[in-house]
């Protein structure tokens, strides 16, 4: 179908400089359509619903309106150089169209739902001239395996990539902030490089990211919120930033496949299921921490755990999974405890290892009453100890005062060839898991 260049109208012949608003909306009849290169605008919603599958936009075209095209049939387009705005949801729910490839670098703004699912999408590239990309701009595109952010970008809105086939991303560092479940049920998802400016994390961000497998956290992000790595189950490393204060509620729920988790100075809250059902075998705690929520760490792997003087509070079942053989106390007064923190074989047969002069006090209160197996250490009575680790140890002095050449399970004095020393906690049965204290 042919649109003309010119009309009459009363004998007077006008340029067609533009199509209004639905004007082609819900025709079924459509296959093809011939713009004339006197368009200037396509308004909004001229081809939604239609069955419209190819056409070819004329270089001169300046605006394309809010759902231009959505729901209809198109299969692929080409947005020509003379393009300067595009509204939202212009290509919203086309479920064939495959490739877009947008020629011009006067567009500045991705808008909000602009390939929403679009299902069948593959490739489409972002101009080097945009500075925003919309939120769900490309939500649901399950076949669209790369993009590229422009260097220019500096804002990314809420669920842009929600539910994509990316494998990998580069965000660029002129990025600060991220909105709500930009990669939520991004399964293929592997690697993602975030940007070091970034000021803060969102709420279920990374969502069942199912193959995402490292990710480092930029330093400045104070705060890990809820659900943002929940269901990542091939996530097996992270490396958490020095400027952390909080893991909030269901943060890495069900990663199944984190095994150790080093938590930096600073961190003072670990909230309620925050590491619940990870596979969690090392857990290294900051000697800032004061608070762990319920089932926080419900369902892990750990044997061995050292919970260290800052400690004020342990929420229910903090620690329900597996029985443990060893837990470390290093606050000489019990801290608050809910219910019961930890597996009920644990009080059973693992080793509770308490300040030697607050043995009587653990003893008395709950739940830390309740091991069978009660031990004093001397931690409190160590003094005079150095920082210097720049020589290599010579000696290992545990807390009866016995000497080797290699570490002993629990409190050790680290003495240096220099003569400095140093308190240092090793894990038992011999996997020597080091905590400087």
């Amino acid at each position: 179908r042919d649109i003309p260049e010119t009309v009459k109208f009363n004998d007077i012949t006008f340029s067609v400089i533009g199509i209004g608003t639905h004007a082609f909306s819900e025709c079924m009849s459509l296959g093809s359509v011939i713009l004339p290169s006197t368009i200037k605008f396509i308004g909004f919603g001229v081809f939604s619903y239609s069955s419209l599958e190819s056409l070819t936009l004329p270089e001169g075209l300046d605006s394309i309106g809010a759902a231009a095209f959505c729901y209809s049939y198109l299969k692929e387009i080409t947005l020509p150089a003379s393009l300067r705005k595009l509204e939202s949801s212009v290509f919203k729910g086309c479920n064939y169209l495959s490739r877009v490839n947008i020629l011009s670098n006067n567009i500045t703004s991705i808008p909000d739902a602009t390939f929403d699912g679009c299902i069948s999408l593959a490739e489409a590239n972002i101009p080097e001239s945009v500075i925003s990309i919309g939120n769900s701009a490309f939500m649901n595109t399950p076949n669209l395996s790369y993009i590229e952010i422009p260097s220019k970008v500096t804002k990314i809105g809420s669920s842009c990539l929600y539910k994509s086939g990316i494998t990998s991303i580069i965000i660029p560092d002129t990025v600060s902030e991220l909105d709500g479940m930009m990669f939520y049920w991004c399964n293929n998802l592997k690697t993602v490089k975030l940007p070091s400016n970034l000021k803060s994390l969102s709420k279920q961000m990374f969502r069942r990211c199912s193959s995402l497998e490292t990710i480092e956290i930029p330093d400045a992000i104070t705060s890990i919120p809820e659900y943002t790595f929940a269901e990542c189950t091939s996530l097996s490393e992270v490396k958490l930033p020095s400027s952390l204060q909080t893991i909030e509620r269901n943060s890495f729920m069900e990663c199944t496949n984190l095994s150790a988790i080093h938590i930096p100075e600073g961190v003072t809250k670990i909230m309620n299921e925050a590491f619940y059902n990870c596979n969690l075998s090392d857990i290294r705690f900051p000697t800032t921490l004061e608070n762990i929520g319920g089932w926080a760490f419900g369902l892990g792997e750990i044997k061995e755990l050292v919970l260290p003087v800052s400690l004020k509070e342990i929420g229910s079942h903090a620690f329900g999974g597996k029985q443990l053989e060893c837990v470390v106390c290093l606050n000489p007064t019990p801290c608050e405890c809910e219910e019961n923190i930890f597996k009920n074989e644990t009080y059973l047969y693992a080793t509770l290892q308490v300040p030697q002069e607050s043995m009587e006090l653990y003893k008395s209160t709950f739940p830390w009453k309740n091991f069978f197996n009660i031990e004093g250490h001397f931690i409190s009575n160590i003094e005079n100890l150095s920082n210097s680790t720049n020589h290599p140890v010579e000696q290992y002095i545990n807390t009866n005062g016995e000497v080797s050449d290699k570490p002993f399970s629990g409190i050790n004095i680290l003495r240096y060839k220099d003569g400095s020393t140093k308190k240092a906690i090793f894990g038992i049965k011999g996997t020597y898991r080091l905590m400087l204290i």
